[in-house]
């Protein structure tokens, strides 16, 4: 999946800090939205999403060993998650009433 979003990223210096980024944070992001979704499956799904916008924006991303850089991209999954459990809880409530 890797290759995928280095894919997106045009520079060399941009495709190191995403992979830096990818490689400290997968993790910590996947156990944040799986906090949120209870769902592992929905969780990879949400994370990479939220990859994807990291790969698009990289510029816009500190340091990938900073403090900060590691609260932007738990930021980045938790509001993915979110906006997921929201959609999902709409789809739901659609459903039901079908």
């Amino acid at each position: 999946m890797l290759s995928f979003y280095l894919s997106l990223i045009d520079s060399y210096e941009d495709k190191s800090k995403f992979e830096k980024l990818y490689n400290n944070y997968k993790k910590r992001m996947l156990a944040t939205a799986n906090e949120i979704l209870d769902n592992y499956d929905d969780a990879e799904d949400v994370v990479h999403t939220a990859f994807i916008a990291l790969a698009r924006n990289i510029d816009n991303v500190p340091d990938p060993n900073s403090h900060e850089a590691l609260l932007y991209v738990l930021k980045a999954a938790k509001n993915n998650a979110i906006n997921y459990a929201v959609a999902r809880n709409k789809r739901v409530a659609v459903t039901a009433i079908d």
